[in-house]
Order: structure tokens, then sequence, then C-alpha cells
């Protein structure tokens, strides 16, 4: 099959008619900017958004492995543009383009790799994140929570995907200010997972359940978890988790065991 002819029996079939005023066309380089093309008006053709499309992928079957193509022809299968655009893409076309572009994206350089921002240039993505007061004063209703947490059930990272995340870790320093910075944030009220539990009055997932027994070694309350047992009991949650981690006899006037 002969792609370019059609595609350009669609150009000149676009380039000679009249469209209405209201008619929702959207505009497409003849000669794509990724192979020399300009923004010249007579580049420019107004297409039907299944022409748009099909000019697409008849692109990417002329030149299939050209970056630019590809990855044109991919924005054009996941843009979204409400109602506009009435056509549907089939699996097999999805499929094609999609692994197109998952081996484009792997083959690619980083483009960032042995540079740095300047300081310049780090105050201004600092200025521009500041006062992004977007969610203050919203919350989740408990039905997006609800659907939050069963969208997170059952996902395991691979093996592959836990090296990686180790191997990208490898070698970052901190400044003893981000080291200040960190151990702040873990102490007390601080503590991530001291705020999750103060929220939500439940357990974590490896947390485990504490008993409390008096000096006579009689039990007195089985606990959640330490944490929630120093918090309502105003003891001291280190003094506790030495009892139940060094072996010490006994702690803030009572004895702890695990469950």
């Amino acid at each position: 099959m002969n792609y370019q002819n059609i595609y350009n029996k669609i150009i000149e079939n676009a380039k000679n008619r009249v469209v209405e005023k209201k008619t929702y066309v959207e505009r497409h380089h003849i000669i794509p900017r990724c192979l020399g093309g300009d923004n010249s008006k007579e580049n420019i053709v107004k297409l039907f958004p299944k022409e748009h499309y099909i000019v697409h992928l008849l692109l990417f079957r002329i030149y299939p492995n050209h970056q630019g193509i590809s990855y044109s022809f991919w924005m054009m299968c996941n843009g979204n543009r409400g109602d506009k655009r009435n056509y549907r893409i089939s699996s097999r076309v999805y499929e094609e383009i999609r692994n197109r572009f998952i081996k484009m994206v792997s083959l690619r350089e980083p483009t960032f790799k042995g540079r740095v921002h300047t300081e310049e240039t780090k105050t201004k993505i600092s200025n521009s994140k500041k006062g992004n007061k977007i969610w203050i004063g919203k919350t989740h209703t408990d039905e997006s929570k609800r659907k939050m947490s069963e969208s997170a059930k059952g996902k395991n990272v691979s093996e592959i995907t836990r090296k990686k995340m180790s191997e990208s870790r490898l070698g970052v320093k901190f400044s003893e200010e981000q080291r200040k910075n960190m151990s702040e944030s873990a102490k007390g009220d601080n503590n991530n997972y001291k705020r999750y539990l103060l929220r939500t009055g439940l357990p974590h997932a490896k947390s485990k359940p504490v008993l409390q027994f008096s000096l006579d070694n009689e039990f007195i309350k089985e606990w959640t978890n330490a944490l929630i047992a120093s918090k309502e009991l105003e003891l001291s949650y280190k003094a506790i988790n030495n009892c139940l981690r060094k072996g010490y006899k006994k702690s803030q006037g009572f004895i702890w065991k695990y469950k």
C-alpha cells in the first residue's frame, strides 16, 4: 500500500474545501516540524479530527523508525479534547504505538545527565512551588479514600523495579543541612508513623500488639502497639521499646511484652 499517495490525497482534498466557521477542525503541519517543516501558512492545513488521526497514522507507517513521528502519533492517540475527537483507536494500533514509544524512551539518552541547575534556575523553581494553595481546606470524601485504598491493594513491585530503585539512590549524598532536616522531621510528633496512628487510630501494617503487666506479673491490658500505649498512658515510647526489644525487665513501672 502506498501510504504517501493516500496522505497526499487527504491533504489536497483538505486544501481545496471550504469549512464552515463553527465546524471543529485541527491544524496540521503538512511537512512535520520534526522533518524540517515550519509554521508558515502554506505548511498548515485544517483537518477534521478523524482525518488528523489518519494522517498521523499514515506518517507513522511511512516513517516507522522516526522518533519525532512516533511521539506525535503517540500524543495523538492519548490526546484528550473531550468529545471533539470522535474516532476510536483500535487495540492493535494502540499496542503497536505503545510498544514503539516504550522502546524509544528506553533507548533515549538522559537529557540532563551530568548537568546541574544554576542558582537562578533553582530560585525560579523554588518560587514557582510556593503559594500553591489549591488543596488547602479540601479533604477527600470517604468514597474517594475507599477507592484510593482499594486501588493500592495487591500492587507488588517487581524485583527488577526494586533493583532499579535501589541503584538510583546509590552514591546520593545529603548535605549537613538536609541530614539535620531529615533528623528533625523524624523526631517527636513530626514522625510520619506517629502521625499516621494519631490520625487514623489504626495499627500500622508492621506494628505488633503489646501486653502490659504489673510488676507482680499480673496482666493489665493488651495494646495495639507500643506507640498507642505510650500516648494513652503518657509514658515514654522509647522506654517501652527498650523493654520490648532490648530485654529490659521493666519500664515505666510496668512489664511489657509482645503478644
